[in-house]
């Protein structure tokens, strides 16, 4: 239940991200030091591979790039404000 819950989280995430990329291309364009392309692929991984997802790999990608990720949001926002 916990891998599902996260799977839908990262959709979430991945899905917003891909809305900010169509209508603001540029806002990612500043931060290129994170991979915005690959984690909203990703996101399309998650929506139409979801069964062939390792439980190994999501757990990698919360352990050791969604600190990062958080941090560049983060980041993005103060920027903004």
């Amino acid at each position: 239940m916990i891998f599902d819950a996260t799977m839908m989280r990262l959709q979430a995430l991945g899905e917003s991200l891909k809305q900010i990329e169509n209508k603001s291309p540029e806002t990612f364009e500043k931060y290129s030091d994170v991979e915005w392309v690959k984690i909203i692929r990703f996101r399309d991984i998650i929506s139409h591979h979801y069964e062939k997802l390792e439980s190994e790999i999501i757990f990698d990608v919360c352990k050791n790039h969604l600190p990062l990720l958080k941090a560049s949001i983060a980041k993005i926002i103060s920027d903004l404000k």
